[in-house]
């Protein structure tokens, strides 16, 4: 019996390992990129935004949807404005061999 507690004791040790090393979402920041003017020209500004995900497929999608929904509104009162067109929907992402 006793032999049998340690087994699960070890065996629920191993699982919530694997789930905090693997499985459990992350959160990244990363940067995307919009349209603003520094020192008067008209320039790409990188923005902080933080994603989460489980792995880095679910990171960069994570990224390009902050990007589709373009600045904040606090960035838009600071001049900040997207290329993308409103609406424009993400219809796929595929990572292979670490290119998207």
């Amino acid at each position: 019996m006793r032999r049998v507690l340690i087994w699960i004791v070890v065996l629920a040790a191993s699982a919530a390992l694997l789930w905090w090393t693997q499985l459990r979402p992350r959160e990244e920041r990363v940067s995307v990129f919009f349209v603003g003017t520094v020192d008067g020209a008209g320039t790409v500004v990188p923005v902080e935004r933080t994603v989460s995900g489980r792995g880095a497929e679910e990171i960069i999608r994570g990224a390009f949807l902050a990007l589709l929904s373009g600045p904040s509104a606090q960035e838009r009162a600071k001049g900040l404005t997207s290329e993308i067109p409103a609406g424009t929907r993400l219809r796929g992402l595929v990572v292979r061999e670490g290119l998207v």
